[in-house]
């Protein structure tokens, strides 16, 4: 019995560390392809003076949809200066409640509360949608929440 009880634990200290490594190339990939992305050129539309009257106007930068890549860099800046065991939980957390997707809506509450955005924050917050369902906000907040708490127990995904 004590054998069979020695082997489990190895074998659990053996996939935390799997997890670890796994979660820090995850990491490293995101930040240095967002980086990447980020030196990629954006290309110049010119377009006649009597088109461009047609077009839709551009939207501000507070109106930016973001990849996923994005989010998570995103999520890394705000929380860095929490330290990087926090930025990890942080990324974790939030890849799990919405897979570092900004519009992401769970509405599928048994309390009929609404789940809004990265970090998936219920409505039960008093926070505006539109508010949360915007990467940046809903990142903050979602900082001030962990901060407030000492702790990521508002997050379902943290139990994992």
């Amino acid at each position: 019995m004590k054998l069979k009880t020695k082997l489990k634990r190895s074998l659990k200290k053996q996939m935390t560390g799997l997890k670890l490594a796994r979660n820090y190339l995850i990491l490293v990939s995101i930040i240095l392809l967002g980086g990447i992305y980020a030196k990629l050129p954006v290309p110049q539309i010119v377009t006649p003076i009597a088109e461009a009257k047609e077009l839709a106007p551009q939207p501000t930068p507070s109106q930016k949809e973001y990849t996923p890549a994005e989010v998570a860099n995103l999520i890394v800046e705000e929380f860095k200066d929490l330290g990087p065991n926090v930025v990890k939980k942080a990324l974790d957390i939030a890849w799990c409640e919405s897979r570092w997707n900004e519009k992401a809506i769970n509405n599928k509450n048994k309390n009929g509360s609404v789940d809004y955005g990265v970090f998936q924050i219920n409505s039960i917050h008093k926070q505006s949608p539109d508010s949360m369902l915007k990467a940046e906000e809903n990142i903050k907040f979602a900082k001030q929440m962990f901060i407030k708490n000492k702790s990521w127990g508002a997050w379902v995904c943290s139990r994992y």
